[in-house]
Order: structure tokens, then C-alpha cells, then sequence
């Protein structure tokens, strides 16, 4: 439990970036989407959504690759077992920022009924995925849960942009 704990109390901080991102990205989201027709609002959205996910896979990989030194200087030598479980989390939430750009434009498209059911669909998986694994494979397992969740949320609301707006994916 110290473990998982040090380790997500460290992704905290990249969740603290993703907050402050979506207040700057969600209005700029909004005013571009309502200015393009179908075909370039795919193209943004199909650029935009791989170029954030290309960001912050290059933010995960670097970070986890000093995940032991990061989490030696932040909690101390005794964590230094966290860091799997960091660079897990950490993958995680830079799934979640790199979605940010979604949520204005499901907001904009049907409210906020589709990030609802996406978000407590995430949750049941989560905490289903969590039991399972932990039991089998300890704190990495929850680790990977919150993993699968958030990628599946990503997943969603990239669909649910789509179905939308009637963007093509190619």
C-alpha cells in the first residue's frame, strides 16, 4: 500500500498539468470546432488526438525511465520499488490528458450525459479489473486496472467525438 501510495501521491503532479490544460484547451476547442466544416474538424480532431498521444507517450517513457531516481529523491530509497507502479500510473494519466481536447466537443455535441456513463463505465472497470488483479499480482495489478480504465475512457470519447460529429477515422 506504501508502494502505490508514493507512487500515485508523484502522478498527482501530471494530473495537476492536466486540470490547467483543459481550462486553457476546452474554450479554444469549442470556438475552433464551431468554425470548420466536417472534413477539417476530422482532420483536427484525428491529428490532434494522435499528436497528444504521442506527447505524453514521450512524457511517460522518459519520466519512467528516471521513474527509480525520481521516486528516490521524492519519497526516499525505501520506495524505490514504486517505480513500476509510477510509471504505470503515470502512463495512465497521460492517456487522460491526452483526451482533453474531447471533452469540450462531447459537451458541446450532447452534453454531459456520454462523459457520465464513459467515466462510471471506467469506474466499474476499474474497480472490477482492480479485485481481480490485485489479488493475483498485488499493487502493480490495481496499477494496470486504472491503465485499462483510462485507456478505455480515451477510447470512448474518441468514438464518441466521431459518432458526433460524423468524423471518419482513416
Amino acid at each position: 500500500a506504501g508502494l502505490f501510495s508514493s507512487a500515485a501521491k508523484l502522478v498527482s503532479a501530471v494530473s495537476r498539468f492536466g486540470f490547467m490544460l483543459n481550462q486553457v484547451v476546452f474554450p479554444e476547442v469549442l470556438a475552433t470546432a464551431a468554425n470548420l466544416g466536417s472534413e477539417k474538424l476530422t482532420r483536427l480532431i484525428n491529428r490532434t488526438s494522435i499528436l497528444a498521444l504521442l506527447a505524453m507517450c514521450m512524457v511517460a517513457a522518459t519520466i519512467s525511465f528516471f521513474g527509480s531516481q525520481i521516486i528516490r529523491l521524492a519519497v526516499g530509497a525505501d520506495f524505490v520499488g514504486a517505480a513500476p507502479i509510477f510509471g504505470i500510473l503515470l502512463f495512465a494519466e497521460c492517456i487522460i490528458v491526452a483526451g482533453t481536447h474531447l471533452n469540450p466537443l462531447i459537451q458541446s455535441g450532447s452534453g454531459t450525459r456520454p462523459l457520465v456513463l464513459i467515466n462510471f463505465s471506467a469506474l466499474l472497470l476499474m474497480v472490477g479489473a482492480s479485485f481481480v488483479l490485485l489479488n493475483l499480482i498485488g499493487a502493480v495489478g490495481v496499477a494496470l486496472a486504472v491503465l485499462a480504465a483510462n485507456l478505455a475512457t480515451w477510447l470512448a470519447m474518441f468514438v464518441v467525438v466521431h459518432q458526433l460529429f460524423g468524423v471518419r477515422t482513416k
